[in-house]
């Protein structure tokens, strides 16, 4: 019996063992889910956080493109308008001047164009010749042109300080007249 009662005893203390172990588990089973639905909450606060922001920012963008739309269209007009003004100031200068007027620039300009462009081939092309580059690649042909177009600029600025001249002349007859 008493072998029997201590058996019982010890049957009794394994099941509460059993049965406390079983409630750790249950509470350790519960505590993971409750984490695991804390992360699945955060996770969808955080996604739902990330789709109002971009809701936000295609608000912003669709506003934006629309001021630019707007800005854009308002430039038009002014160039539009900018060309109706032109044009009427072509047609008033032809009516008041003569059709001669439209070209009265003309001589100050070529005066300073033909040399340059002169002086400009004369110069590339010698350059081509004197490196002998019959088909010159990019790096050279940038180069010689800047070099070219370097002389044939200061060769000829004074050609140009003469047109500019004339050309404020010119703008000062019609100003006073």
């Amino acid at each position: 019996n008493f072998v029997r009662g201590k058996g019982l005893s010890q049957v009794k203390d394994v099941l509460l063992q059993a049965d406390e172990r079983r409630k750790k588990a249950l509470e350790y089973q519960r505590a993971i889910e409750a984490q695991m639905e804390e992360k699945r909450r955060k996770q969808h606060e955080e996604h739902q956080r990330r789709i109002l922001e971009e809701q936000e920012e295609e608000k912003r963008l669709a506003q934006e493109r629309a001021r630019l739309q707007e800005q854009y269209e308002e430039e038009q007009k002014k160039i539009k308008m900018k060309e109706v003004e032109i044009g009427k100031a072509i047609r008033s200068l032809v009516q008041l001047k003569g059709l001669l007027s439209l070209w009265r620039g003309l001589g100050p300009t070529i005066l300073r164009d033909v040399p340059f462009s002169s002086i400009y081939w004369a110069s590339y092309e010698h350059l081509k010749f004197r490196f002998q580059m019959e088909q010159p690649g990019f790096w050279f042909s940038f180069t010689a042109g800047g070099t070219a177009g370097t002389v044939a600029a200061v060769l000829t600025l004074p050609f140009d300080v003469v047109k500019t001249h004339r050309q404020i002349e010119l703008g000062e007859m019609d100003i006073h007249t």
